[in-house]
């Protein structure tokens, strides 16, 4: 039974939402935060731009307290506005 090939799925950006979301959720919140990052860098949309952006940024308020000042993506950091 074949398995899923991740590396077939590293530019599909729905892939990398989909983690950060299920991450998030479960309070892996570092992982979450990488997953957005990835999936920021392969869209194109702004909406969904925009979207995923605060989904990071809620993920990063509610999240791990041992996690801190993670850099964003064009080197930003998660609680600049």
């Amino acid at each position: 039974e074949p398995g899923i090939d991740a590396a077939a799925l590293d530019d599909y950006q729905p892939f990398h939402a989909t983690r950060a979301d299920l991450a998030a959720r479960v309070g892996r919140t570092a992982d979450a935060l990488a997953a957005y990052d990835r999936a920021l860098e392969l869209t194109t949309n702004p909406v969904e731009r925009r979207f995923l952006e605060a989904r990071r940024a809620a993920a990063y308020i509610d999240g791990d307290p041992q996690v801190t000042r993670v850099p964003a993506p064009e080197g930003r950091t998660c609680d600049e506005s």
